[in-house]
């Protein structure tokens, strides 16, 4: 019992040893929306333009499936 009391009070054993720094490389940006805002700003200070285009579907064959059938109405599997 004495040994383990004796370790507890030498927690200061090595008083001049410095603060280890985290690993790794330092973060750059606090979240991932200021990151995305630099990188569009980035491809702005470039000349370039981000384009975002919603395309109307327009095919004409009807949807299938192999795993379910697209057919059942499936209001009326609910109301039973």
């Amino acid at each position: 019992m004495a040994k383990i009391e004796e370790n507890v009070n030498n927690l200061d054993l090595f008083p001049d040893m410095p603060i280890p720094k985290k690993v790794g490389r330092p973060k750059k940006y606090a979240n991932q929306a200021d990151k995305q805002r630099a990188y569009r700003e980035r491809l702005k200070a470039q000349g370039k333009k981000q384009i975002s285009r919603i395309v109307k579907d327009v095919s004409i064959e009807p949807l299938n499936s192999d795993l379910i059938d697209l057919t059942t109405d499936f209001s009326t599997l609910l109301n039973k």
